[in-house]
């Protein structure tokens, strides 16, 4: 296997083998997705499916791509934090909490996250 996204498809395959007895209690949809942006074929259509149907209660018809370009985004930035992060020494325990502290302010709405200052006031 060889060009553009066979990166992810292997760790796609790898990722099912070591989740494979999830499929009996869960639907497991493996998800790898390289810097540059290719992500596994298989994780392309379930994250397609997903946006459209996030488009059926939100009205609009560009969900999917926002979805895919919050993925990319999301990407870019970790890099960023990893670079920036890969010349300071931290122990393990802190560099693991500011990863999932990113992470959650990254994916939660801005609802979820952020408080308006007209909610507060009552």
């Amino acid at each position: 296997m060889q060009g553009p996204g066979c990166v992810a498809e292997m760790a796609a395959s790898r990722k099912e083998a070591k989740y494979a007895t999830l499929r009996t209690r869960y639907d497991f949809q493996p998800i790898a997705v390289e810097t540059l942006s290719p992500i596994n074929e298989s994780a392309t259509c379930f994250l397609y499916d997903l946006g459209r149907r996030i488009s059926l209660g939100s009205g609009e018809d560009r969900e999917p791509q926002f979805l895919f370009q919050r993925i990319s985004v999301a990407i870019q930035r970790f890099n960023a934090v990893l670079l920036h992060d890969g010349f300071v020494f931290r122990p393990p325990g802190l560099v693991l909490l500011q990863t999932l502290v990113f992470f959650i302010n990254f994916f939660l709405p801005r609802e979820y996250t952020y408080r308006d200052k007209k909610n507060n006031s009552k």
